[in-house]
């Protein structure tokens, strides 16, 4: 089993294990009360789960965010946060020993009273699914620093990202934000295999990957690493003549596939975006006003950087430290790994342009899912420092 596996691979990890028990504890820590459930993005997350679960309805609530977290933490209430708040909710109501879950059930979906939310109330279950997701990103970090950069390098971005107070902060409420980035940094690993290994089997695996992360956040940001994968596999090719490594690069009907793949993945977790598309390109041109996006050469190269995001990024979604770290450390990580550097920079630095310079907004939870990436940086120039 994949849990099973998940053990055995901290076990073996101790250091790892320990990392990712901090960032799971400062995550889950702040979920409950926590930020109170007034935050108007949550219940696009948050209320759809719900419907699912309670009313079998799998329309979205809104089209801000893709249906891959709501169906996902839906999973999760079924077959988890149900069973466990029925035994909590059992003290206080004796009656369900008797009728069991079927009346419980019934009991949630009528609703709870706002002034009696206890901690394992469904209104915190898409925060506790977001926050241990989230957690997960730990992992990942250390995954592909680890392939990327080496063991110490992973290690120190895996610490970095469990503690960093933007991404922290992201994961305690149920936004796609924090947990776009487990989605982001699992593709450039499979992006990252496919160029080391340029089979079917990694261009299918790689179409999922797009899929997935298309259907967290709409995080098309990950385009430019499956590119770059594509580029190095199809020149890697040295049997072939150059002419037609060449070639490869844009007549490969594996470059087909996995477009194909990606569209199969988005439009099954995503069905609405097919049934109810007026609702949902009204919502999408209402979220792109509200962000001052368009996709157009003028918006794309306009400049409205956004002073009070590189503010917030230098003191707090950084600190003025590991600001200064991570800026030495991308230019020395590039000058050191300038192939593998470019599987992470090429998502992180478009994303950080788009909301930093064109759009300007100063929505800084949106930073949240490429701090991650970001944070290989500094890691990589700290190891370089301690094995100096």
């Amino acid at each position: 089993m994949a849990w099973k596996r998940f053990l055995s691979f901290l076990n073996q990890n101790r250091v790892l294990a320990s990392i990712f028990c901090i960032g799971l504890t400062l995550r889950l820590w702040g979920t409950y009360p926590g930020y109170p459930l007034i935050h108007p993005d949550e219940p696009t997350i948050q209320t759809s789960s719900i419907r699912m679960v309670f009313e079998s309805d799998f329309r979205p609530q809104a089209y801000y965010y893709g249906q891959l977290l709501p169906l996902l933490y839906a999973v999760t209430y079924i077959f988890f946060f149900i069973p466990l708040s029925f035994v909590f909710t059992l003290p206080f109501h004796p009656e369900f020993s008797t009728s069991g879950l079927t009346s419980y059930f019934a009991h949630i979906a009528a609703g709870f009273p706002l002034h009696k939310i206890e901690f394992w109330a469904v209104h915190y279950w898409a925060r506790y699914d977001s926050a241990i997701l989230s957690s997960f990103v730990v992992v990942l970090s250390y995954s592909l620093g680890k392939k990327l950069f080496g063991n110490r390098v992973g290690l120190i971005a895996a610490f970095l990202t469990a503690v960093n107070y933007r991404h922290v902060s992201s994961s305690r409420m149920a936004l796609a934000d924090a947990p776009a980035s487990f989605f982001a940094i699992l593709a450039i690993l499979v992006f990252f295999n496919l160029y080391k290994s340029p089979k079917l089997k990694n261009y299918l695996l790689a179409g999922v990957a797009l899929g997935l992360a298309f259907s967290v956040k709409y995080f098309i940001y990950i385009l430019p690493s499956f590119f770059i994968a594509h580029l190095f596999a199809s020149l890697s090719r040295k049997k072939r003549k150059l002419f037609f490594r060449l070639t490869s690069v844009v007549f490969s009907f594996r470059l087909v596939l996995v477009f194909f793949i990606a569209g199969a993945v988005f439009i099954s977790l995503n069905p609405y975006f097919i049934l109810a598309r007026e609702e949902a390109m009204e919502q999408w041109a209402a979220n792109s006003a509200r962000y001052g996006l368009k996709l157009s050469w003028g918006v794309l190269t306009s400049n409205n950087l956004s002073y009070y995001s590189l503010y917030y990024l230098y003191h707090y979604g950084l600190g003025p430290i590991l600001s200064f770290l991570t800026i030495v450390g991308v230019v020395w990580g590039f000058l050191k790994h300038p192939r593998n550097s470019l599987f992470v920079l090429s998502v992180a630095l478009p994303y950080l342009y788009v909301f930093l310079v064109v759009s300007g907004t100063g929505l800084v939870r949106n930073y949240s899912a490429i701090i991650p990436l970001f944070l290989f940086f500094p890691a990589i120039l700290l190891s370089d420092l301690i094995g100096f």
